[in-house]
């Protein structure tokens, strides 16, 4: 079958117009209790443990989750969902257990705002502040304009309208919203988002086996016509070899502590009790979302015929084929659920990284709170037009804009954990770490043409965060133990006698 979308503007629009007016609800309700940068940027660490799992899962899901791995899904068959069940499990439980319960203590004693915060006091360095809140704009940015990307496409695809238009809508609604209410207003959306993108997998991926005649017609479509997608590394790609699957599973678990939206969410607790719980509500999110929206990518490969470029376009023809148009319609605004959900968060990181990184603690130390808050405000409307500009160039589809985001960011990880267990971890050896990594995961991600054979002959299929985080832990090991040790002052808070 060719791609042929099927328009319903009317049951859309309504579907999403009452979406929307409850998101704006939400922020106005936020926008009332957001009088502090406290409030703005963890919500008073007041968050307990639903709101805390279900916003870290519909933060660390995106559009990508629902548009862009069901569409590589599709293409490479069964292998693409090896990651989605060690992902539910583990997803949050290794980030929380190796650096949440030391965040959530050390934010509440030392006034942690931002990751930011965190890594400049404990290597007392504003030039690394200053760095991360650059690399912050470069990556966090491009990660906004992928859900934007997402919006276009179902827009385009259900009511006619130009690409623009969806992009606009969700860059629009998303800065209004987290503008107005902060953090709290995120975190109150998130949960209304979290439970919209469940219940869109699961109705999905009923409407896709249904549609195509169920497991025993796909299986044997497959072993027909595509036998290599019965079985790693799929076809007809072949990626996922064990050692891009290994690699895949560290970034979605391990890697994600240096995303900052997900790092600030350890903030946001009210206690280690909520954080533990937190992760049984993660993890049924996390599988929930990722296992049946894959298989509703899988099961699309018997009755779709699409191109490499049209792959993000799967679970939107799903809607429009396989369901009556108020339910499709339903559906496609809970996929624009799993990019508000990420935008919002990223987008509070990527302000936190103007007012309070760089205006407040490096230009101006003596600003007043009053002052960065109304400068967070502007800053998050701004940041929300350059994420709409991103989206309409439209660069790479969205799985790959991901892997690139979350690569940059995973560079910081050795820096992040060494700090919190290591007391011998400098400034100095901070600062070549995060240097030295992302200089060599953009090597290692763009090599010349010259060298790309020896590159991935060394990666063997894996992503190239690993190598460049273990030369980045190397490098801060080394620089660390040749020059002068953290003044006692500063290691006695993280690591008391």
């Amino acid at each position: 079958m060719p791609v042929e979308i099927k328009p319903y503007p009317l049951e859309f629009t309504v579907a999403f117009t009452a979406y929307f007016i409850l998101c704006i609800v939400l922020g106005i309700w936020a926008e009332r209790r957001t009088t502090s940068l406290k409030e703005f940027f963890v919500m008073g660490g007041t968050a307990g443990s639903v709101a805390m799992g279900l916003s870290y899962m519909a933060t660390q899901y995106s559009m990508s989750t629902f548009m862009g791995v069901p569409g590589y899904v599709y293409a490479i068959g069964w292998a693409g969902l090896a990651i989605s069940c060690v992902n539910a499990g583990l997803g949050l439980m290794v980030p929380g257990l190796l650096v949440g319960r030391k965040v959530l203590s050390l934010g509440r004693k030392l006034g942690f705002l931002t990751m930011t915060d965190y890594l400049a006091h404990r290597y007392h360095s504003n030039l690394l502040r200053g760095i991360i809140a650059l690399l912050t704009l470069i990556y966090i940015v491009p990660y906004m304009g992928a859900q934007c990307i997402g919006a276009g496409v179902i827009v385009n695809t259900f009511t006619g309208a130009p690409y623009w238009v969806g992009v606009l809508f969700m860059a629009g609604l998303v800065t209004v919203y987290s503008a107005l209410g902060g953090v709290r207003g995120v975190v109150w959306t998130d949960i209304l988002q979290a439970i919209m993108m469940m219940f869109t997998a699961v109705v999905l991926c009923a409407a896709a086996v249904s549609y195509a005649g169920g497991f025993e017609k796909i299986n044997a479509w497959l072993l027909q016509n595509r036998p290599g997608a019965l079985s790693m590394p799929g076809e007809p790609w072949k990626t996922m070899t064990y050692p891009y699957y290994a690699s895949q599973v560290l970034l979605w678990t391990f890697f994600t502590i240096g995303q900052p939206q997900l790092f600030t969410r350890f903030l946001f607790l009210k206690n280690q009790r909520a954080l533990a719980r937190a992760m049984i509500w993660g993890g049924i999110g996390f599988f929930i979302s990722s296992f049946f929206v894959y298989i509703a990518g899988l099961s699309a490969a018997p009755v779709f015929k699409l191109s490499t470029a049209e792959l993000d376009w799967v679970n939107p023809l799903i809607a429009s084929y396989a369901l009556p148009p108020i339910v499709g319609s339903v559906m496609m605004s809970g996929l624009m659920a799993a990019g508000m959900s990420t935008i919002d968060s990223t987008l509070i990181v990527t302000t936190g990284a103007v007012s309070r990184d760089i205006y407040q603690q490096i230009l101006r130390p003596n600003a007043s709170d009053s002052s960065v808050l109304a400068l967070s405000r502007v800053a998050a409307v701004v940041i929300g037009a350059v994420a709409f500009i991103f989206a309409l160039m439209r660069p790479a589809l969205i799985f790959t804009i991901i892997l690139f985001v979350f690569g940059g960011m995973g560079v910081l990880v050795p820096a992040i954990v060494l700090g919190l267990y290591w007391k011998r971890a400098t400034r100095e050896g901070a600062l070549a770490s995060v240097i030295i990594g992302e200089i060599v995961l953009i090597f290692l991600t763009s090599p010349p043409a010259e060298l790309k054979p020896a590159v991935a002959s060394i990666l063997m299929g894996g992503h190239p965060l690993l190598l460049s985080s273990l030369i980045a832990l190397i490098v801060m090991v080394v620089v660390s133990y040749a020059t002068k040790p953290t003044p006692r002052e500063i290691l006695s808070q993280y690591f008391p006698e």
